[in-house]
């Protein structure tokens, strides 16, 4: 498979890096407007550096495309690479908004490939989390802790972050996702959201570093969450479910973990953070090969992003905000 990448910031790294690891994967084009980003990833990987990323859709020489750009270009370009039969492979979330999630999915050609890097999905302690969920009885509750630390830099280097109209959301959105997006594939689809969202230390962004939500899902169980920007020194992600007859709780990424109470899971370490990002490429890969679907199709991440927009409006009214059901 033939990747371009465009934009190469610290999102793009981690999948060079993972892409290493992927047969059947070669980097040969990258994109950034930015010269000495672009030229510092394309000199490493080999590839052809470009300024724009229309000039690697016109270059005629790759497969498929990972974009890794402010959250608003998703969509656009997603569906210029989708439109010529190109695989994506969007790094989360699929867009700022809901609205331009919901047309992203709708607007997709028919057959197009378009995976968005919810790598957690691929981390083999969640995959064996996710398998033995029903083994936990009834679902009471779930809860996802995001205790991370971002410091001025991730502002600095990426102004883009800051901005509500360009990203999206902060923290809820942008590490968040991830551990809610697991809780939802167990918890079911979300139907009510009750959040609070704060602005504790970096205050001159428009974007929250700090959140904390309730959200109500279709099995009855509520998912508790709370995610961080500010939580120096920054620990592991837990996300943990809670049930009638026993409980799963995983730590990570980093050496991640899984402890089991009256559930029959075994033993393990993953002592890697880079394998979800590998695996997640490979399947891709596969994908755009004629395997099997990515994990995360676009279809799949919308209920995260239907979860993540009812938390940000019950945020601005200050009232449990209700979630529509996925419609198709």
């Amino acid at each position: 498979m033939r990747l371009a990448v465009v934009g190469c910031g610290d999102a793009a790294r981690a999948v060079g890096l993972a892409s290493r690891f992927v047969r059947r994967c070669r980097i040969v084009a990258a994109a950034d407007p930015d010269a000495r980003r672009r030229d510092r990833f394309a000199r490493a990987h080999g590839a052809a550096g470009y300024g724009d990323w229309r000039e690697v859709l016109n270059a005629g020489n790759v497969d498929a495309v990972y974009v890794a750009v402010p959250h608003d270009l998703h969509r656009g370009i997603a569906l210029a690479f989708a439109d010529r039969g190109m695989g994506v492979l969007l790094e989360k979330p699929v867009a700022a908004s809901l609205a331009d999630s919901e047309r992203l999915a709708d607007e997709q050609p028919a057959g197009a490939k378009i995976a968005v890097n919810y790598q957690y999905r691929y981390d083999p302690l969640i995959a064996r989390m996710l398998g033995a969920a029903d083994r936990v009885g009834s679902l009471l509750y779930a809860q996802v802790i995001v205790p991370w630390y971002r410091s001025a830099d991730y502002f600095r280097e990426a102004a883009w972050h800051a901005s509500a109209a360009r990203s999206g959301g902060g923290t809820l959105l942008t590490q968040g996702s991830h551990g809610l997006d697991i809780a939802l594939c167990v918890g079911g689809p979300p139907v009510r959201a009750t959040a609070r969202v704060f602005h504790r230390l970096h205050t001159s962004s428009e974007t929250e570093d700090l959140a904390s939500a309730i959200v109500e899902t279709g099995s009855g169980a509520p998912v508790f969450i709370t995610s961080s920007m500010v939580s120096r020194p920054g620990a592991q992600v837990s996300i943990a479910m809670y049930g009638s007859s026993g409980s799963l709780i995983y730590h990570g990424p980093q050496r991640a973990r899984l402890r089991a109470y009256r559930v029959r899971v075994g033993r393990s370490i993953v002592l890697t953070q880079l394998h979800p990002y590998v695996a997640s490429v490979a399947g891709f890969r596969d994908w755009v090969e004629g395997g099997p679907p990515h994990r995360c199709t676009v279809a799949d991440a919308l209920p995260v992003m239907r979860a993540i927009d009812g938390a940000y409006r019950s945020a601005r009214t200050g009232m449990s905000a209700e979630i529509p059901s996925v419609s198709g």
